[in-house]
């Protein structure tokens, strides 16, 4: 799933519909998403042609409650912020690899977890519903068995960890897109 409804304040405008080499950044994510093999969910924001769509029942309620509002099927979900100019298909696949017994897989980049970029199991939302009083997404995972993939791990595994960073600002954007240059 790619959430897609933010208000993209910090970016100036919306970051979802950002063009990349020509394409929208969600549009780019959905693409990488279904090379992996998952089938793209787009939450929030706008349609995209081709892609399921659940639009937000409240503007502006935060990525928690589009989370909590999302039915996954069973097995695997990635979850993924609209804003990942680098993100690539390998890291959904090399977070499977990881999974084991677990319940998710997070990117651990700069000391800070990632978790708008990793691997879910769908019963991973059964304690989202049950206890509506989570505000935070971290506090959601902190009540799951995690894999916390660090940058010398991720890179191990051909991933580079800048593919797993948002851009909230535009600085934050011309800086992940300057790596790839």
């Amino acid at each position: 799933m790619i959430l897609a409804g933010g208000a993209s304040s910090r970016m100036g405008q919306d970051k979802a519909s950002l063009l990349i080499e020509g394409r929208s950044l969600v549009e780019r994510i959905a693409d990488e998403l279904q090379k992996a093999g998952f089938e793209p969910f787009i939450l929030g924001g706008r349609p995209l042609l081709g892609r399921h769509f659940i639009p937000d029942e409240t503007l502006g309620s935060g990525p928690l409650a589009a989370l909590r509002g999302f039915a996954p099927p069973d097995g695997l979900v990635f979850v993924s912020s609209c804003d990942l100019p680098l993100f690539r298909s390998s890291i959904p696949l090399a977070f499977e690899e990881m999974l084991a017994d677990f319940d998710c897989v997070i990117p651990r980049i700069a000391g800070s977890d990632q978790p708008l970029c990793a691997l879910y199991r769908s019963s991973c939302w059964l304690p989202l519903r049950q206890d509506p009083p989570l505000r935070r997404v971290m506090d959601w995972v902190e009540r799951l068995t995690c894999v916390k993939s660090d940058e010398p791990n991720l890179l191990a595994m051909g991933i580079q960890p800048s593919w797993c960073r948002g851009a909230n600002t535009p600085d934050e954007l011309h800086a992940l897109l300057a790596l790839e240059e």
